[in-house]
C-alpha cells in the first residue's frame, strides 16, 4: 500500500500511446491507482503529486528513460522505478545511471509486469 492507504499509485511513461493506455489499464484492473503520460516532460509534470512508482520507456523522443528517472528521483527521493526497452544493449545504460533502477525486456505479458510490479512495491 502507498503511503497514504490507499492503492498504490503508478505512472505509466511512453510515447507509444496505445502502449501505455495499455499497461495503465491492465494496472487499473489489477487494483492499482494508474495514470499515463506520453512524454518524459508530461510525467515530469505529473510527478508533482505523490506517486509511488514509475514505469518507463527507455528510449523516448523528448527526455530519455534514464535522464527522466534521475530527475524523477530528485522530485521524489525513494520512488521506485521500473524502465521498461525493447532494445539491446538498455542494461549497460541502466548500471551506467548509477540508480536503483530495474529493467524489464518488451516484450513481457501482463503477468510478467504485474510480478514486477509487486515486487518494486515490495521494497517500499
Amino acid at each position: 500500500m502507498s503511503v497514504r492507504g490507499t492503492a498504490p499509485t503508478i505512472l505509466v511513461v511512453d510515447d507509444e500511446h496505445a502502449l501505455a493506455d495499455m499497461l495503465a489499464i491492465i494496472l487499473s484492473r489489477s487494483g492499482y491507482s494508474s495514470s499515463a503520460a506520453y512524454s518524459a516532460t508530461e510525467a515530469l509534470t505529473a510527478l508533482q503529486t505523490h506517486t509511488d512508482l514509475i514505469i518507463s520507456d527507455v528510449m523516448m523522443p523528448d527526455i530519455d528513460g534514464v535522464e527522466f528517472a534521475m530527475r524523477a528521483c530528485k522530485l521524489q527521493p525513494g520512488i521506485k522505478i521500473l524502465l521498461i526497452s525493447g532494445h539491446a544493449g538498455t542494461q549497460d545504460i541502466v548500471e551506467a545511471s548509477g540508480l536503483p533502477l530495474d529493467l524489464l525486456a518488451k516484450p513481457f505479458t501482463p503477468e510478467e509486469l504485474l510480478a514486477r510490479v509487486a515486487v518494486a512495491l515490495a521494497g517500499s
